[in-house]
């Protein structure tokens, strides 16, 4: 009896694997032999107005008030994703990070954002956003320049276009977003997937392995050629407390100090590199860049950072790294979306994971693991 109800389950998993791309209405998979094609339909809803918004201003520059496209405004965000335009239509994610007004003669918005999914087998799964939005043009396309979970080493597309918007500042906007992965692992990733949502109430997003062994082999079976591929691991050590910062605060919002999460804050940091866990360690490189707290509802951190190698072969390399983590995740997995010198068109996946915090410091150990040519 056992071993029939077995089968009934895996021929369940193995008919919802072939229903996979269809299953969503909003998410649509494709496989075409040597990638798999994920096209994605949903709604933004970015609110500056009333007394819960998703969007707070943190900073401007000092002319930014007498500017018509608000010059030096910068902004975090926490905004819903929903399938329709209706607030009230059904949640599939959220997007969280940063956007800020470029154009001096123009409305043009860098955009700096982890779009993170909640729905079905993409729940876990995020891909990371970093270009310009020349927001009055009807239609705008935005670079994807990585992901997390099914969207590892992405590269796409986001088409976007404003469904509504009022003079608060307030807007819903359309997405259209073509997303480009690679085929091999994909199938056994949406079965893992797919397994737990028939088997267990597990959420999804503990699904997807996020270990440096994982993450190792799950590299190892993509089909590369003519590529090289480096490890490393240190700790990185952020002092963001007392007179040694290296991770002070550079903005906030006016909502920031009465918000659980910190939403709102902005840090710089410049932060060591070293072997081991000691302060004292050997120091390779130093991590400089900006991290914000981009969730109105746990705590999380959104990353924008260069890992800068300062010791041996490497010295003088970078890579830069990109993506939205919460802290309660016991590894959290970040994109790498480029490099220089010995990494030029660097691509791969750094997974860190706390060692040591107190209300001072915080040591995170990482593993990358990068590939390049």
């Amino acid at each position: 009896m056992g071993k029939v109800v077995l089968l009934v389950i895996f021929a369940t998993i193995f008919t919802w694997v072939a229903q996979a791309q269809n299953q969503t209405p909003w998410a649509k998979r494709v496989d075409t032999g040597k990638e798999v094609v994920t096209t994605l339909q949903f709604y933004f809803h970015d609110k500056l107005s009333g007394s819960n918004p998703s969007a707070v201003q943190i900073a401007q520059a000092s002319g930014t008030n007498n500017s018509s496209t608000l010059f030096g405004a910068l902004l975090m965000i926490d905004d819903p994703l929903t399938i329709g335009p209706e607030p009230t239509s059904k949640l599939v994610g959220r997007a969280r990070g940063l956007y800020g007004s470029a154009g001096q003669t123009d409305m043009g918005l860098i955009m700096v954002v982890s779009y993170g999914f909640t729905d079905g087998i993409y729940q876990g799964s995020s891909f990371s956003l970093l270009s310009l939005n020349p927001a009055m043009n009807p239609v705008r396309e935005m670079a994807i320049v990585g992901g997390t979970g099914l969207f590892r080493l992405a590269r796409g597309y986001a088409l976007a276009q404003t469904y509504s918007a009022n003079s608060n500042g307030d807007a819903i906007v359309g997405y259209n977003v073509t997303i480009v992965t690679y085929r091999k692992m994909e199938k056994q990733m949406v079965i893992r997937l797919l397994s737990l949502l028939i088997l267990s109430t597990i959420a999804t997003a503990a699904a997807i392995d996020k270990s440096p062994k994982a993450v190792e082999k799950w590299i190892k079976n993509l089909p590369y050629a003519n590529t090289k591929t480096t490890k490393f691991h240190f700790y990185f050590h952020e002092i963001f407390g007392g007179d040694n910062q290296t991770a002070p605060i550079i903005a906030q919002a006016n909502i920031t100090a009465q918000s659980p999460t910190f939403f709102g804050m902005l840090r710089m940091f410049d932060n060591p590199l070293t072997v081991g866990p000691d302060p004292n360690s050997k120091q390779v490189g130093r991590a400089q860049g900006i991290h914000g707290s981009p969730s109105l509802s746990e705590l999380a951190l959104f990353f924008d950072f260069n890992f800068v190698f300062t010791n041996g072969p490497y010295n003088g390399s970078t890579v830069s790294v990109m993506g939205r983590v919460a802290e309660s995740q016991e590894y959290r997995e970040l994109s790498i979306i480029g490099g220089s010198a010995v990494f030029r068109l660097a691509k791969g996946v750094a997974t860190g994971k706390t060692y040591f915090s107190n209300d001072k410091l915080v040591i995170v150990e990482y593993n990358l693991i990068i590939i390049h040519y």
